[in-house]
């Protein structure tokens, strides 16, 4: 696309290439979500190599070569916290491999945040949000397999991650608590907002099937929020019709929990209640530990 631009009565053409750079970041953003969200268990496993998503974040830096960065609240609190990961590995005298361990989670959030900033417009949500829909429906019997069949696969899919966190679907591995935090929002989507069905069709039969994925997976927190954004659906819209809907649905899903708690190792919602008071008092030495950025590359003496 080309148009003539008058500068003191000389028409001079100017080249705008909106299209094609709108098409390369539609690339990228689709490479990006399928490298970090669908495949890189399947990297991991084919490589013998940890999948990082610090790599496939960088890619995203292009980006500032054709659009310009906008401050708004989002990017300054990205800026605030970058700020205290460097004060704390100051204060601490950390090393600088320290201080990346802890400042590429800022860099990859960022990063997602900034090309789904650019390329996400108002006629592309749909797009997005069923290709979204289509990475979560696929979740459930992938966990289901890697439940089952931790102990028979090699030892390049399973080494890095023990049989309690093996139910990571295609996320990135021992991330099952960010694919149950990413499940639980799409169900409260399909639930509170009235717009969603026209993204998803069979909308109740989809939030029962991401229902049972979270419960399957092992975040006990994630649990606790699923249960919690049904109940307060049930509050908000209550007539017969939904809790009869709600009852079988819970019914479903405990049957399922149940069956898993029993042959797949995964815990029930009681269960669940149970572990988090008494991993509060008693840490289990054999959990895995997660890394926060409250008190970042702060050494244990």
């Amino acid at each position: 696309m080309s148009a003539h631009i008058k500068i003191d009565r000389l028409s001079v053409p100017v080249s705008l290439n909106i299209s094609s750079k709108l098409n390369w970041v539609a690339v990228l953003f689709y490479i990006v979500l399928l490298l970090n969200f669908c495949l890189s268990w399947l990297i991991t496993g084919l490589t013998g190599q940890l999948f990082r998503l610090g790599i496939v974040s960088t890619l995203l830096v292009f980006l500032l070569f054709f659009y310009k960065l906008i401050i708004d609240p989002v990017v300054i609190t990205f800026i605030a916290l970058a700020g205290v990961i460097f004060l704390s590995a100051f204060y601490n005298h950390s090393s600088g491999a320290e201080l990346y361990q802890f400042l590429r989670h800022v860099i990859f959030s960022f990063s997602m945040y900034y090309v789904a900033r650019v390329y996400i417009k108002a006629e592309r949500v749909i797009q997005v949000m069923r290709f979204l829909y289509g990475i979560a429906s696929i979740q459930l019997p992938i966990v289901l397999f890697q439940r089952i069949f931790y102990e028979r696969l090699p030892a390049n899919w399973t080494q890095y991650s023990v049989n309690v966190d093996f139910d990571f679907g295609t996320f990135p591995v021992n991330y099952d608590p960010a694919l149950a935090f990413f499940l639980a929002l799409l169900v409260a989507f399909l639930l509170f907002n009235p717009k969603s069905k026209l993204i998803i069709k069979n909308r109740w039969l989809t939030a029962t099937w991401l229902t049972i994925t979270v419960f399957l997976v092992n975040s006990q927190i994630c649990h606790l929020i699923i249960a919690f954004i049904w109940v307060a659906y049930l509050f908000l819209h209550v007539n017969i019709k939904k809790i009869v809907i709600a009852i079988v649905i819970f019914m479903l899903v405990g049957s399922l929990v149940y069956l898993g708690s029993n042959y797949l190792g995964a815990t029930t919602a009681t269960a669940t209640i149970d572990r988090l008071i008494k991993d509060w008092q008693e840490p289990d030495e054999e959990a895995v530990s997660y890394t926060h950025l409250t008190l970042p590359t702060k050494r244990i003496v």
